[in-house]
């Protein structure tokens, strides 16, 4: 089932939902976002888990020589 333009993340993503070996779990096609079914996420938590992806990949650039 796809539900549009409902991402708790990135506010415009359309998620999806999908199993695998592990079990089931929702997915935003554009930002990436998952959610496991047995966790619930609030908007803070998830602006939150935002802002922590997007100040780690900040902080992991490598020199290249």
């Amino acid at each position: 089932m796809y539900r549009i333009k409902s991402c708790p993340r990135c506010h415009y993503g359309d998620v999806y939902e999908d199993t695998d070996e592990y079990g089931a779990y929702e997915q935003c096609f554009q930002c990436g976002w998952v959610n496991y079914p047995n966790r619930h996420v609030t908007q803070a938590q998830a602006e939150a888990e935002k802002r922590q992806t997007a100040s780690s990949s900040r902080g992991e650039r490598r020199r290249v020589r």
